[in-house]
């Protein structure tokens, strides 16, 4: 949410996915995500981020168009 959307942006392309080093994002203990988060999250699946222990709640909203 707000900030840390942007500063999680950031520090997995800085430190991770610019250097082509595989990606496993624990978001298990997340209890709320804005649409800014949502999208990133989106975003980094796509760029092959792996999301481990989803909460059920975030794994609804990643699948909704």
């Amino acid at each position: 949410m707000g900030p840390w959307v942007a500063e999680l942006q950031q520090s997995c392309d800085v430190n991770a996915l610019s250097d082509g080093i595989e990606l496993d994002l624990d978001i298990g203990d997340l209890s709320f995500v804005d649409v800014a988060g949502i999208e990133l999250l989106k975003a980094l699946r796509g760029r092959g981020v792996n999301l481990l222990r989803v909460p059920l709640l975030v794994a609804g909203q990643l699948r909704e168009p």
